[in-house]
């Protein structure tokens, strides 16, 4: 931790005048904390259900909200022994990240788990506050990680109504599913031989045959030939693997 001396020679050097108190161990800058002070306290039902007091001292502290070191100036709750940085103070509730497809929200405990975040691929500490994903159970994201410029938009979505999402297809039963693409229902076909003709693919299938021909050598294949979709015949060669 920095001496005083030290903290008071960091504000001098950046600002034109600085005011210390001896008492106190308090230094304030003129041009930015005395025009623009923080609030003694605060209320952001966000991050915290109860009433943030500022405490104005060099302290270390881990911030409850975003799990990282702090070293002055935390916002202070007696009641839950809660401590905060003032920028955690009014993390958004609910955000988009570029980093995943659904809405991710923020939560002040995710609890035992092994957690990973999303954006740094680091360990995410379950008892401080991170972005969680209600339809990715084990998706999580450091607070300021989800929150970097380069990850949210700056777009706070909480009373903003998420759009439906659509899935390509309907299940029918086990084997029938209804797909937008289509007007019939579509069977599960094992034999991807008959897909392929019946979906119109004879082209693909000889391309694949013909492949296959080239890497007989390599491959193992057996008995592998030309065929056509005029082919009346109820047999058509195809390659096999020979084990």
């Amino acid at each position: 931790m920095p001496s005083l001396r030290e903290e008071v020679q960091k504000l001098s050097n950046n600002y034109d005048r600085v005011y210390h108190c001896d008492v106190c161990n308090v230094t304030i800058c003129k041009d930015y904390c005395m025009a623009k002070p923080p609030p003694v306290s605060v209320v952001s039902p966000t991050t915290h259900e109860h009433q943030l007091h500022l405490v104005p001292r060099l302290v270390n502290f881990t911030c409850n909200a975003c799990g990282t070191a702090g070293d002055r100036s935390p916002y202070f709750c007696l009641q839950c022994n809660f401590m905060i940085h003032r920028a955690c103070i009014d993390l958004p509730r609910v955000i988009n990240i570029n980093r995943h497809n659904h809405r991710i929200s923020y939560t002040s405990l995710l609890g035992h788990g092994n957690w990973t975040c999303g954006v740094c691929r680091k360990k995410v500490d379950g008892f401080y506050g991170a972005y969680s994903c209600s339809k990715c159970p084990s998706y999580a994201v450091h607070a300021r990680c989800a929150t970097r410029k380069d990850v949210w938009d700056k777009v706070e979505l909480e009373g903003t109504p998420e759009e439906e999402e659509i899935a390509p297809f309907e299940v029918v039963d086990e084997n029938l599913i209804k797909h937008f693409i289509h007007d019939h229902n579509l069977r599960l076909n094992k034999d991807v031989l008959e897909c392929l003709v019946e979906c119109g693919m004879e082209k693909t299938l000889k391309l694949a045959v013909e492949y296959g021909r080239r890497v007989n050598d390599d491959k193992g294949l057996d008995h592998v030939s030309d065929w056509s979709s005029d082919d009346d015949s109820d047999t058509r060669p195809v390659g096999r693997v020979i084990e």
